[in-house]
């Protein structure tokens, strides 16, 4: 929920799951704590969202080595 923090969105969590409740979103820089998760999700924000960096974007190769390159393909 940080990372979502930083870049204006409001979220909280609970048991069961993740409740966002929006904000207006901005560019930001994303520490990925070394989860390729965060750096793919946040790969797909920064589509809309002008200005997102992340920090650490290697360590997709855990599951994707290739992600960028198939991500750059999809849009470039």
């Amino acid at each position: 929920m940080s990372e979502l923090s930083k870049i204006g969105i409001s979220a909280t969590c609970g048991e069961s799951g993740m409740t966002v409740t929006g904000g207006k979103a901005h560019g930001g820089r994303i520490v990925t704590y070394d989860d390729h998760r965060m750096a793919m999700s946040f790969a797909v924000a920064g589509l809309k969202i002008p200005d997102i960096s992340i920090e650490n974007e290697t360590c997709v190769s855990k599951s994707f080595p290739n992600f960028w390159e198939v991500f750059e393909s999809l849009y470039g």
